[in-house]
């Protein structure tokens, strides 16, 4: 056999073990091909296996088109950390055959619950249909106690979200990171957070921010998510819905309230959908699991979800970076401040 010929099979035989090699991949958020993140019900019994089973027949149920723009989360259960570990590490272990895209929550800011950076690299290790990680609603203050976290002398919250972007970077996954309230406004105006806006500016290829949906400053969250973007900071943004909040405050329609049994109007969901996509959103996170096709009330997603995603994507609606800033006529600068007192005139 000659040389050329040795040469030709020896590259043959490393294309082959390359294509044979499971392969991790983010998932994928761009104006063409936006992710939506869907949860499965909670079973009667909460156990690894029931909820895996949970898991494995909502995606099943789910037609082709939406699981393939589609990944499921994990929500964060509220146990005591060492059980959250075990509780997480078994259900992956339990879904890995099954290849679902997955995107667990390993932090939760209202709750004060973290996962350990080393485990959660030792599960992006493990099982590759963990494509992103979910972090859900930091609060960006002053305040140094944050629960499981060990406090160093910065801000232990900002020194673990620094770790987990520079891991997923590293492991090519994505985070997306969830804010609510004022706190993209203090993450971009107070100096206590610059060396963590910088790293996100450094890394923004990994990361996804979503605005909490439902709240009282949804005009000034979701136009600052969309201010980053515009000006580079972030590569995409997105939205999550908790339309819990208006069935709460007894919302009916546009202009009603008063009591009603049944829960938020499933056009209040159109109006998300579309205002996200008319701004350049890509990522569409839904919390409430029995609102979706799996859950108990399932008519939100046949009437409303379902074809408001379908046409978003199909026709294009999603709008591109060089539309928005053509038709973008309104801007804000935010200027410095280290204590609400100096916030007060940005926010007024």
């Amino acid at each position: 056999m000659n040389r050329i010929m040795r040469v030709w099979i020896s590259k043959s035989l490393w294309l082959v073990l390359l294509l044979l090699a499971p392969l991790t991949q983010a998932v994928e958020n761009t104006q063409a091909h936006p992710l939506f993140v869907y949860q499965a019900p909670n079973p009667a019994v909460d156990t690894p296996e029931a909820y895996g089973q949970s898991v494995v027949h909502a995606w099943s149920a789910l037609s082709e088109f939406f699981r393939a723009h589609g990944a499921m989360t994990i929500p964060q259960r509220p146990l005591a950390q060492a059980d959250r570990q075990a509780w997480n590490t078994a259900l992956f272990e339990q879904l890995k055959p099954a290849n679902i895209p997955l995107i667990p929550t390993i932090g939760d800011g209202t709750t004060q619950r973290y996962a350990a950076p080393d485990t959660v690299e030792a599960w992006l290790k493990a099982y590759p249909s963990i494509q992103a990680l979910h972090v859900k609603r930091p609060q960006l203050n002053s305040v140094t106690t944050h629960g499981e976290l060990t406090a160093p002398t910065n801000d232990p919250q900002t020194a673990w979200l620094t770790a987990i972007i520079q891991m997923t970077t590293r492991h090519q996954r994505k985070l997306i990171l969830e804010l609510d309230g004022l706190n993209p406004h203090i993450l971009m105006s107070h100096p206590q957070y610059k060396e963590l806006y910088d790293t996100i500016v450094k890394h923004k290829d990994s990361i996804t921010f979503i605005y909490r949906q439902g709240g009282t400053q949804n005009i000034p969250g979701n136009t600052a998510l969309l201010g980053l973007w515009l000006e580079g900071a972030i590569d995409q943004w997105g939205l999550s819905f908790d339309a819990g909040l208006y069935a709460h405050a007894g919302f009916r329609e546009p202009g009603l309230f008063g009591a009603d049994t049944d829960s938020t109007p499933a056009a209040l969901y159109r109006a998300w959908i579309l205002n996200g996509a008319m701004t350049g959103a890509t990522t569409y996170w839904f919390n409430n699991a029995d609102e979706l096709w799996a859950g108990t009330t399932p008519r939100y997603w046949a009437q409303t979800i379902a074809p408001t995603l379908l046409e978003i994507t199909r026709e294009g609606y999603i709008a591109r970076k060089d539309l928005v800033k053509r038709n973008a006529l309104v801007a804000y600068c935010l200027n410095p401040a280290s204590t609400w007192a100096e916030f007060a005139p940005t926010l007024a």
